[in-house]
Order: structure tokens, then sequence, then C-alpha cells
């Protein structure tokens, strides 16, 4: 099976608490996320979340987890997550 290595970025949102889709796997495919940086270009610390959001029917693993929830994020600084670790995700959003 060939693999597809992919960057995704994307514009803060719109405005605040207002949730950003980064990512939604594709029917029919497995994707492994590698790592997720968040950086903060704003003038004045902000707040961010980030949520695995799952609507499989497999009641065992149909749970939506934060993988970071209302971390404080100073003007100027990155938020590295999945240092080192992956997230195998199937068909839905990240």
């Amino acid at each position: 099976m060939a693999n597809t290595f992919k960057v995704k970025t994307k514009n803060a949102p719109s405005s605040a608490g207002t949730p950003l889709t980064m990512y939604t796997v594709p029917s029919s495919t497995t994707s492994v996320v590698l790592g997720l940086i968040l950086t903060n270009i704003h003038t004045t610390a902000v707040t961010v979340s980030v949520q695995l959001v799952t609507d499989t029917s497999d009641t065992e693993t149909n749970v939506s987890v934060y993988l970071a929830k209302s971390v404080n994020l100073p003007s100027g600084s990155s938020l590295e997550l999945l240092s080192g670790g992956k997230v195998v995700c199937r068909p839905r959003t990240f």
C-alpha cells in the first residue's frame, strides 16, 4: 500500500470560540497524524483546545477526546502536540 504524506495548514478561526476543522479522514481511508503544531501569531495570549472527534458506529471506540484542553498559548509561542507519537484515524474528522 502506497503512503501519501500531506502537510495541512490553516489560518486562525474567524472568531474566538469557533471550532476549526483541520482534517477530515476520507472514506475508505486510514490516516496517521504524525504531528501537530499550534502557533499564536497574535499580539495577546490565546486559549486553545484540540479535540479528536469520532462518530463511528463502534461503541468501544466512539468517544471524542481532547488532545489538549484550554491551554494558554502566549503571544508568539508554539505548542507541539504528538511529538514523537502518532494517532491513527479512520474516516472522520480531526
